[in-house]
């Protein structure tokens, strides 16, 4: 008794429906390959039939094209580095810095690279072109672009764009041109973390193909962003220093088990294999003519490259364990390493105080040392000290009156507004001090109704005693301007 196999009759009613739908759907939004089989084998090839070997690689050769190019395994050498997501910073202006609201407006280009895995997939969607077709390839009829296109912020597409094609042999063609899809590829969404607002500058992020062999892929995009900055503090104003910081990460889908899992994924800095040699520091650099306004920095240092843990986003714990103090997740009865990283990009800069260090300061040190001077007066002229301490005093308040529009407005005593009060608080100690030499000289006199040698001697050691004082107050007013560092104040003085 001889068996024949025969499909069942849902099967067959779903191939029916699906022949149906075929047929009725224009040529254009069925796929190339499925058209251009149907021209080969008939309308029949939607239905379950028995196709030789040779017809079956035929009708199968429309997909398979392009995925025969790509190797199955990336080389041995590949290996460390072909799970990891790598930067590249390079920043190109630095706007001013608002020291007081912790704003900075910067522009910047963002790099990654990373290696396409599992691989670059082809789509069955779109046009063929045959892995012999490279990006300068002529042919008779037309010539063949590839170009990648983003789709979103976690895809691209690699398109190809046909010149010189009639609408006669298009009928969706614009303007003689017309892009097809080939293969697309997931893009690690990439997130600027400290950024208030940005905005893309030069079109859309830029996508390609570094190394076919290792799939080794490059994202780049150019950034105008406004970027917070929270550990900034003026209290040391105007010698104050701060770090310009840039943050990155990658946010989206970093859970365990997912497309960008962070125990899998992990992120590093660009290499010389990344870069080709395109640029002298790989992982990013500050471009020469870069100017902070009203700050200087390092030229040989340079941008400084910190991975911190990420306090936010997918490294916060699902699971906690307070017996170990570690945080971990649980997925599929295995543990997985909770902690993920960002990249911190830092620029120190130290704020240009010239201005005061050769305006302010030595007006006011000039000042006190005028101030002083009025102590070789007798003491008994304590009026005429008293008129040229005071005309002093009421020139650094005019002095102070105007350097406080300038002096930045926090909640805190910055070094600056220390300085100023110390400097006019000297003034008003020797007006004190005189005051009360004259006091004791006067009352002596009054007493002995004569003038005493003794009263003389006393009121002159007490006058000694003001005008060392106020010299070493104006020298350790000097000091906490200009830091403890002795060599910085020499360096003043010889200046």
């Amino acid at each position: 008794m001889v068996k024949l196999w025969l499909p069942s009759p849902p099967l067959i009613n779903a191939h029916n429906e699906q022949r149906n739908d075929e047929e009725h759907a224009s040529p254009e939004a069925q796929p190339f390959g499925l058209r251009r089989a149907e021209r080969g084998y008939g309308s029949t090839i939607g239905l379950p039939t028995f196709l030789t070997s040779s017809s079956s690689r035929s009708v199968r050769s429309a997909y398979d094209t392009i995925a025969t190019s790509i190797p199955e395994r990336l080389p041995e050498s590949q290996a460390s580095e072909a799970h990891s997501i790598r930067f590249q910073v390079v920043v190109w202006h630095v706007g001013p810095m608002d020291s007081v609201l912790g704003k900075v407006d910067v522009r910047f280009r963002v790099t990654i690279f990373w290696n396409a895995i599992p691989y670059l997939r082809p789509c069955k969607d779109g046009y063929h072109a045959s892995s012999s077709v490279r990006s300068d390839t002529t042919n008779t009829r037309d010539s063949i672009v590839k170009v990648w296109t983003m789709y979103g912020r976690q895809r691209a597409y690699e398109r190809t764009l046909h010149d010189n094609l009639s609408p006669e042999s298009s009928p969706v063609a614009e303007n003689h041109k017309k892009f097809s899809r080939i293969r697309y590829v997931d893009v690690p969404p990439v997130s600027i973390l400290n950024a208030i607002d940005f905005e893309v500058l030069g079109g859309d992020p830029e996508v390609c193909v570094v190394q076919e062999e290792s799939r080794l892929m490059r994202w780049s995009c150019l950034y105008k962003a406004s970027l917070t900055q929270a550990d900034w503090n003026v209290a040391n104003f105007p010698h104050d220093s701060h770090n310009l910081v840039l943050k990155f990460g990658i946010l989206k889908d970093r859970r365990a088990g997912k497309r960008w899992d962070r125990n899998i994924w992990k992120l590093g800095l660009a290499t010389e294999d990344d870069t080709q040699g395109s640029i002298r520091v790989p992982e990013g650099l500050l471009v020469e003519h870069v100017r902070v306004p009203e700050f200087s920095y390092d030229v040989a240092r340079g941008l400084d490259f910190e991975f911190v843990p990420l306090n936010f986003g997918a490294s916060r714990p699902l699971n906690s364990n307070a017996e170990n103090g570690s945080n971990k997740d649980q997925l599929n009865g295995r543990e997985q390493d909770n902690c993920d990283t960002c990249l911190q990009v830092k620029l120190h800069v130290q704020r240009d105080s010239a201005y005061y260090d050769r305006n302010i300061i030595p007006l006011l040190t000039a000042l006190n040392l005028v101030g002083i001077s009025t102590l070789a007066l007798a003491p008994s002229k304590f009026g005429s000290r008293g008129q040229i301490i005071v005309a002093t005093a009421f020139v650094e308040i005019g002095l102070r009156m105007t350097l406080d529009s300038r002096l930045p407005h926090v909640g805190y005593q910055i070094k600056m507004q220390v300085v100023l009060n110390n400097f006019f608080f000297g003034l008003l100690f020797l007006v004190l001090g005189s005051s009360i030499n004259y006091l004791v000289l006067n009352y002596d006199m009054q007493q002995k109704e004569q003038e005493p040698r003794c009263c003389y001697h006393i009121t002159m050691w007490l006058d000694v005693g003001l005008a060392i004082t106020e010299l070493l107050h104006v020298l350790w007013n000097l000091t906490l301007y200009f830091g403890w560092n002795p060599g910085q104040l020499c360096d003043y003085a010889i200046d």
